[in-house]
């Protein structure tokens, strides 16, 4: 494209920012025909070290790289202050080149930033009325149809214009402020109290210098207009306190960049009326108070941690005066809050309502804030949570109504939102260094970390336990011992370093300082403190251990009985474990409690479920598979209970899960003919085409036949398991009535978020094996073809829980020394999937054909936007479109690995050196689950089950 703009970015002192705003912005595809002007600003008087190293870094990486087509650089020997670099570069280069691009270091931009800047630059150039071309768009803009629009209000993440407009900018802020009041506030401000509007007033008091805000304001004055595009070219990725300006915000402000282009220009140069109200609706500075206090310390913190993880997510500003621990940590949440509103907190009357068991029976204090008049208020307790929506979507509600919300209740809860955004939080809540540096108990842990021992926190919790929820959770301390002892023996196992025991409670307890055991008698943020840098935590349920843990990122084991097992104990609720809400017990659940211990299991079941059609399970829980959970929550929002199989004579339907795997057992078949016997109507959901470890194929579908003739319904999730079922039982029409198809349900937000940190390189292709690794998966296949092909930009992961150590063993022998290869044979806990997934761009399933049939794995990779290289199962033949994966046909295990290789080597040919292109096919895969294989689909699908019964 002839005629590019240059590009100008500005650079201080950080180094990590910079460095991905320059990757970035070296992947644009005008890049190499640009020019790109740096401006790093110089130090500060009397600087210390770190800023001085900082600088020194920043000032290393712009030279590191050619990063587009000439790269020009001033480096200032002064601090001038990012307003007035931005001031001076912009009015030197505009000047020189009548046009212009401007970037800060905080700035990450698409692909298309250059290219969609340029074509505006060049679409609008003698268009007067426009006056900047902005490259960030907020989340609500996607509400816009057209790809782009005006408005008077600018962005500065990324942006360019002309210089015969710059030159009419303006930075007086006395003179500026009149001239905003003599014309119209709330238009300038859209009707906002904060923003451009209050940065003025800060520049006025000498609190703030800024030049973005003055920018705006000469836009404003000459009857300028902004474009903007529906979807974002850029993402701030310094919204995290490390900026001079912008202190810890919301990662609402970060949308993922915009992947799509060109786009279409709006000829209709005017702010519609409809643009306007939009900008008036969602610009202003949404703020949550959090007014009621829950418990003391770790209820706290917990119940804030939620809240504040909303607020980071949405872009809303957050405030908590009932954190009172606030002083305690790096850098909280705002406590601060105007005279009125504490008074309002505070008062006698708002105390009355707050409590009163009337207004809570019969109003809710939303409807009585809303009657008052001035302000919304929303308590989360049991009641408004049990409703349809989920805490999220009330909040949000809410928002669109009001700019200020007041909030609290104990049933809030966004697990994946804390878990989203645990880097940040985790930075905000650890404790300030001076609370331990000089602590003698801290400092002789610290030491003792240092040595690389193993450190085992354990938190013993008694006081209120012995009655809380029955005295569950309460234990004396020698139930505390055989937990130190088993998981100590455990432990040695797999390390023969040195395990230290850190004690915390403050009950009283027999254990007493020793070599191997010390006993904490602190505060309770320095044993937050402590617990947190332990490798290992061991306590019951507390949100106090819950915190820690959270802070720490170490793992925590919950004592759920006496029993003194280390597998009795839960350590992989993490998200559980935040929705967990303690409440008083309800005369509902007591009723449920004594019924279920006075009544025989059918008559409780029937009173708990009287509305419900009940269905045994088998199995009822799976740890290593969440299809189970999935197909459950399926059957609930279509009034159909699962039940355990114990309880199968209360219901009517006996729903079997792989029972072809027990085909050996000569117990089974009977145990199920008996339920058929005693009225029972079984459900068969057929899995695989044979079990996958059957070495006697004739005897397994023979046990198949058999549960195909005595099934009430078949339950299939692919095309061809009909021929399946046809090649074992023939052309059999009244087998065949029984079959039901049903949709895998998608993982989609199951074990998180999808993970959008972008790790991968374009010049790598990384491939992951995840799930159990055994036999049947070709796990050998796999590694032998990937160290034939030898290639150096190919890499493998192969990541889940080994059979054994023995196959283990067996795999790394074959692997030898190619370090393309890398295992980790361990159980996978589930917030750690959506983080593997992220690491690669392909997930390769070599199955074998013989008897895979529905892959849950490629509905799991498709769930976090990944496609994949596998053999054509069944689920895979049943997607239309097959530009989603890569298959490949084969009769036996040669052919099998030649045509992997094959496909490996297709892939290398197309996308070498673009690798990341395969995540565009990803996020298809991704809209494709969410479209076909959705929780409502399945359900729907699942009433065909039942309808004829």
């Amino acid at each position: 494209m002839p005629n590019l703009a240059p590009v100008v970015l500005f650079v201080y002192n950080r180094p990590k920012h910079c460095l991905q705003t320059l990757q970035a912005l070296k992947n644009n595809i005008l890049a190499s025909d640009s020019i790109l002007y740096i401006f790093a600003d110089g130090y500060k008087e009397n600087p210390d070290e770190s800023e001085k190293n900082a600088i020194i870094e920043t000032r290393n990486i712009i030279r590191k790289e050619k990063w587009c087509k000439e790269v020009i650089i001033y480096e200032s020997e002064l601090n001038k202050g990012l307003a007035q670099s931005i001031i001076n570069g912009v009015s030197e280069i505009v000047e020189k080149y009548g046009k212009i691009i401007v970037l800060e270091d905080d700035i990450v931009t698409s692909p298309f930033f250059l290219q969609y800047m340029n074509d505006a630059l060049n679409f609008y150039e003698k268009e007067q009325k426009v006056w900047h071309i902005s490259g960030y768009a907020h989340k609500f803009y996607e509400k816009i149809e057209a790809d782009t629009f005006f408005t008077k209000h600018m962005t500065c993440w990324g942006w360019a214009t002309w210089a015969d407009r710059w030159k009419f900018f303006e930075k007086n802020p006395k003179a500026v402020l009149a001239r905003i009041k003599r014309k119209n506030v709330d238009e300038f401000r859209y009707k906002s109290k904060s923003g451009y509007f209050r940065q003025i007033k800060s520049n006025i008091s000498g609190r703030r210098n800024t030049w973005a805000a003055f920018w705006y304001s000469t836009i404003f004055f000459n009857d300028g207009l902004c474009l903007n595009s529906k979807k974002t070219f850029t993402q701030n990725i310094g919204m995290d306190g490390s900026g001079v300006h912008c202190g810890p915000s919301s990662s609402g402000f970060s949308t993922e960049p915009c992947e799509n282009y060109p786009i279409e220009f709006e000829r209709n140069i005017c702010e519609t009326t409809q643009t306007r109200i939009l900008f008036e609706k969602n610009i202003r500075n949404k703020k949550l108070f959090l007014m009621l206090p829950k418990g003391q310390h770790s209820n706290r913190l917990v119940l804030n941690l939620n809240f504040h993880a909303f607020c980071l997510e949405h872009g809303i500003e957050y405030r908590n005066p009932t954190l009172t621990q606030s002083d305690y940590y790096l850098s909280p949440c705002l406590t601060e809050i105007r005279p009125e509103i504490n008074l309002l907190r505070t008062n006698l009357l708002f105390g009355l309502f707050r409590n009163s068991s009337f207004v809570k029976k019969h109003f809710s204090l939303t409807w009585l804030a809303s009657l008052l008049g001035f302000m919304k208020f929303i308590v989360f307790n049991k009641n408004i949570v049990r409703k349809n929506k989920n805490c999220e979507e009330i909040l949000l509600e809410a928002f669109e109504k009001n700019f200020a919300v007041f909030t609290g209740g104990w049933c809030f809860r966004v697990p994946h939102l804390i878990e989203k955004h645990r880097d940040e939080l985790v930075k905000r809540y650890s404790l300030k260094p001076q609370f331990y540096e000089n602590n003698d108990f801290c400092k002789k842990i610290m030491k003792l970390k240092q040595e690389e021992n193993v450190l085992i926190g354990i938190h013993i919790r008694r006081g209120d336990y012995k009655k809380w929820r029955g005295g569950r959770y309460y234990f004396e301390d020698d139930v505390y011992e055989k937990y130190m002892n088993d998981f100590s023996q455990k432990l040695s196992q797999k390390t023969t370093k040195k395990q230290i025991f850190i004690v915390f409670s403050n009950d009283k307890i027999k254990f007493t300082d020793s070599e191997n055991m010390f006993v904490s008698k602190e505060s309770w943020y320095i044993d937050h403190h402590m617990m947190s840098i332990c490798d290992y935590l061991i306590g019951p349920l507390s949100t106090f251990t819950l915190w820690a843990s959270y802070i720490g990122k170490n793992t925590r084991f919950c004592i759920q009985d006496a029993s003194g097992k280390i597998e009795n104990t839960v350590s992989d609720l993490y998200a559980d474990d935040f929705t967990y809400a303690p409440q008083k017990e309800t005369m509902k659940k007591v009723t449920g409690r004594i019924l279920k211990f006075i009544l025989p299991a059918k008559s409780f079941y029937t009173f708990a479920h009287k509305d419900k059609i009940l269905c045994s399970m088998k199995p009822f829980n799976q740890r290593y598979n969440a299809y189970v959970g999935l197909m459950q929550q399926a059957c609930r929002s279509i009034n159909i209970e699962p039940i355990p199989l114990k309880h199968a004579n209360c219901a009517d339907f006996i729903w079997y899960h792989w029972i072809e795997n027990r085909y050996e057992n000569p117990a089974t078949l009977p145990k199920i003919k008996k339920h058929v016997a005693n009225g029972k109507k079984i459900i068969w959901n057929l899995h695989n085409k044979v079990p996958h470890m059957a070495e006697d194929t004739s005897k397994a579908k023979e046990f198949m036949k058999t549960m195909a003739e005595i099934s009430h319904k078949i339950v299939i999730h692919c095309s061809e398991t009909i021929e399946i079922i046809k090649e074992i039982c023939g052309e059999n029409q009244i087998i065949l009535s029984k079959v039901v198809h049903v949709s895998h349900p998608n993982y989609i937000g199951v074990y998180g978020n999808e993970t959008t940190e972008n790790i991968l390189q374009n010049s790598k292709l990384s491939l992951c094996f995840f799930g159990a690794v055994k036999k049947y998966k070709n796990i050998e296949l796999l590694i032998s073809a990937i160290n034939e092909l030898n290639f150096d930009d190919v890499e493998l992961s192969i990541i889940g829980r080994c059979r054994s150590k023995k196959y283990a063993l067996h795999l790394k022998n074959l692997i030898g020394k190619n370090r393309k290869i890398k295992t980790d044979f361990r159980f996978i806990k589930d917030t750690e999937i959506p983080q593997i997934m992220a690491n690669c761009q392909l997930l390769v399933l070599p199955y074998n054909l013989n008897s895979s049939l529905n892959s849950g794995a490629t509905i799991l990779a498709f769930s976090y936007g990944r496609s994949v290289l596998s053999s054509e199962t069944g689920t895979l033949a049943d997607i239309k479109d097959k530009s989603l994966f890569f298959t490949y046909f084969c009769d036996n295990q040669s052919e099998h690995k030649e045509k992997l290789k094959g496909q490996i080597i297709a892939i290398r040919e197309k996308y070498k050196g673009n690798y990341n292109e395969l995540l565009k096919i990803g996020k298809k895969c991704k809209k494709h689950v969410s479209e076909n294989n959705s929780m409502s689909q399945t359900a729907e699908q699942i009433i065909q089950i039942f309808s004829d019964s």
